[in-house]
């Protein structure tokens, strides 16, 4: 009898478990619009080097991004350091929105940003999305588009994956 009892016990237990681990909550880490950045590496067409490594007319300082309305954009320039300079890798990285401004849903929008990597060599980047709140009541992008200088980068998918341009 004290075995049957505690063979119940124990499957009651595992059960509850399961029921537990089936009913998960799903808002745990869901995607949110408001978290995707652009990462853009760019690269020197003829080697493939980062395009910031010495001997270079670049300089990672000098690199600036603003919006449709002329407002310069917070950016942070992330390096990816080696043990060799020529092959360490600057990433630039900048949010498409911000967390203040309550996002447009079921709108297709479209932003413009100007890319200076110098005074004299400027780069136009448009995103086109369409937002939608998903079951945790999160922005999440239903469609994004994304070009760089007029040209389709269909690598940037919803997550806004890394783009490399290649600079001349």
């Amino acid at each position: 009898m004290k075995l049957y009892s505690a063979s119940i016990v124990l499957g009651l237990v595992l059960l509850l478990s399961g029921c537990g681990l089936l009913m998960s909550d799903t808002c745990e880490a869901p995607p949110d619009a408001r978290l995707a950045a652009f990462q853009i590496r760019f690269l020197k067409t003829s080697t493939n080097q980062d395009l910031f490594s010495p001997p270079t007319t670049y300089s990672r300082d000098s690199v600036r991004v603003l919006n449709e309305q002329g407002a310069s954009l917070q950016t942070a320039n992330t390096v990816g350091v080696s043990r060799d300079p020529i092959t360490s890798l600057t990433s630039l990285h900048f949010s498409l929105l911000t967390a203040k401004e309550n996002p447009v849903l079921d709108q297709l929008i479209s932003r413009t940003f100007i890319i200076y990597l110098t005074h004299s060599d400027q780069d136009t980047l448009r995103a086109e999305y369409e937002l939608f709140k998903n079951d945790c009541d999160k922005p999440e992008f239903k469609r994004l588009a994304v070009f760089y200088n007029g040209k389709h980068r269909p690598e940037a998918r919803r997550d806004l994956q890394e783009l490399i341009i290649l600079k001349p």
